[in-house]
């Protein structure tokens, strides 16, 4: 995983509301960071997990008042111009000095390959091909922001593409399961 080289404005959260992504067939206005760490009672206002119910249990996760993370935005979209979707998650670690930890962060996608690869035998299909397949639809990169105020940490981005929003919605699953029960956080 890598620095993204697209530092939009999006810095500050909360997040700002905006117009959202227009040309898309199944639009819903971008409306700016929701805290569900505070308030995992709005999370049905976020439309983007509509037709994804595992990014949608993945939000409630890793809000949870146990969990070591905390989700910032996330979008669901199908651009006119392809014929398939594209969606993504931002996240980040609860605690500043895991969320600054760039050798650790860094890692996470590759980490989370390897953990996959173990886990064919499981879903009886073949490892290389999983992780290939996977490794195609999903993009990560990390990025500097600021939360509610506060010294400045890392989030991670990770956005999954492919067919359909099922098969999407399959990574996501996979994402959640490594994260929340198989991921080893480093002391701080």
């Amino acid at each position: 995983m890598k620095l993204s080289t697209d530092l939009d404005d999006y810095y500050y959260y909360p997040f700002k509301r905006d117009q959202g992504e227009t040309n898309t067939y199944n639009y819903t206005p971008n409306i700016g960071g929701i805290d569900l760490v505070n308030h995992p009672e709005l999370i049905d206002n976020i439309l983007e997990t509509k037709g994804l119910p595992e990014l949608k249990q993945m939000l409630i996760e890793m809000n949870a008042p146990d969990s070591p993370y905390m989700t910032l935005g996330c979008a669901n979209w199908l651009p006119k111009d392809t014929s398939y979707p594209i969606t993504y998650l931002e996240f980040s670690f609860r605690d500043i000095d895991i969320a600054n930890n760039l050798q650790f962060i860094s890692q996470i996608d590759k980490l989370f390959l390897e953990w996959l690869h173990s886990q064919a035998d499981k879903l009886k299909v073949d490892p290389d091909i999983l992780v290939q397949q996977t490794e195609q639809r999903t993009h990560w990169e990390y990025r500097p922001f600021s939360y509610c105020g506060s010294k400045e940490r890392n989030l991670i981005c990770v956005e999954v593409s492919s067919r359909d929003l099922y098969e999407c919605d399959l990574i996501y699953n996979y994402i959640r399961i490594f994260l929340m029960k198989h991921l080893v956080l480093p002391s701080t």
